[in-house]
């Protein structure tokens, strides 16, 4: 009888036996869509790219040159369809928001992270408001301030550029948007203007996008340290700690492993001119460690190169540590209390900490 660890081991060996084959499957698949004739008269906004099918509600694009917020739909493939188109009006001031009171709407990647309704609003935002999570981590990093940007109604007629920052369209818009709206799953990209491209740039981006994601992945899994710190941006933080805190973390993480799998599934990216955020599905497994969740990487430009400045991890399910080693484990941190042994009780403190933060 195969016991539990060799079933385990085998899986993980045949995930990465499929992660080495999957660049070969993705490249015929671009292909085929790029050959694929009835793609060719079709025109899409290169800001929101679902490669992985992932499943998520309708994603909100607004431009402001063009005083107009869509709305995208992927349930039926990874090209977006194109739902509904509405008139909007938003801040007084071109240009992307600043500082409290500039009068301009942020540009971004945001989350609607909250609903108000009309007994809570004042009459001039109408009878519903969906708060965005500005200023996000993007806007921190950058000094950007201010706060209550929403997409509201409102008690006038739509004209253009009237708002202080705020995304309005008319009240009857505004309520039919909740059925679309999941507090902390909707998500709503702002950019100034867009450039319209056709199926072949479209799944040009989609690739570089791709092969960014993937060659992260090889390099963690890999060990090959200089090229997976090289993705990151100088400035980046990982729960407060510095790269150079991460740096040394991963490092003592890569000495403990034998082997690790990384596996991406279920891939989105949402761009804006300013940023950009990638989420997926990871599946990380090691010879005595295994965790499964979703993985959000957030990247802004550096020398005219995305780079990551941020990453969160949060798990679907209970990290699993094999009984073994767990018995181990607490085997040798009970010695070490019990003989007064500081320096090897301490190095058990610092183990379970490594692993608590190993994917996040």
């Amino acid at each position: 009888m195969i016991s539990h660890e060799n079933r385990f081991e085998t899986v993980s060996y045949l995930l990465y036996f499929f992660r080495r084959m999957r660049h070969k499957i993705i490249l015929l698949i671009i292909l085929s869509f790029i050959a694929c004739p009835a793609l060719a008269e079709n025109e899409f906004y290169p800001y929101i790219f679902n490669p992985g099918n992932r499943e998520l509600n309708p994603v909100f694009l607004v431009i402001k040159a063009e005083q107009k917020m869509l709305l995208f739909d992927f349930r039926h493939g990874q090209y977006p369809k194109l739902m509904e188109s509405y008139r909007i009006t938003t801040g007084r001031v071109s240009g992307n928001k600043q500082r409290e009171g500039d009068l301009k709407t942020p540009e971004g990647v945001y989350r609607i992270i909250r609903q108000l309704g009309d007994e809570k609003l004042p009459p001039k935002y109408g009878p519903r408001a969906y708060i965005l999570d500005y200023p996000n981590f993007v806007d921190r990093f950058f000094g950007r301030t201010g706060s209550n940007i929403w997409i509201h109604g409102r008690d006038e007629a739509i004209e253009d550029f009237r708002t202080e920052g705020c995304v309005s369209l008319e009240n009857g818009l505004v309520e039919e948007l909740q059925r679309f709206v999941t507090n902390g799953g909707s998500y709503v990209v702002i950019v100034d203007s867009v450039s319209r491209v056709d199926s072949s740039r479209y799944t040009e981006s989609v690739a570089n996008w791709q092969q960014r994601i993937y060659q992260w992945a090889d390099a963690w899994e890999e060990g090959a340290l200089e090229n997976y710190f090289a993705t990151y941006h100088s400035r980046f933080l990982n729960g407060g700690a510095s790269l150079k805190a991460f740096k040394s973390r991963k490092a003592r993480l890569e000495q403990r492993y034998a082997w690790k799998s990384i596996t991406i599934d279920s891939l989105l990216i949402l761009q804006s001119e300013s940023e950009a955020v990638a989420i997926f599905d990871q599946l990380y497994c090691s010879p005595n460690f295994r965790s499964y969740g979703e993985k959000q990487l957030t990247f802004v430009k550096n020398d005219g190169e995305w780079k990551i400045i941020r990453e969160q991890y949060r798990d679907y399910k209970p990290r699993i540590e094999y009984s073994h080693e767990l018995e181990a484990f607490v085997s040798q941190w009970r010695k070490a209390w019990e003989s007064k042994d500081i320096d090897h009780y301490m190095a058990c403190l610092l183990y379970t900490s490594d692993a608590a933060d190993e994917e996040d």
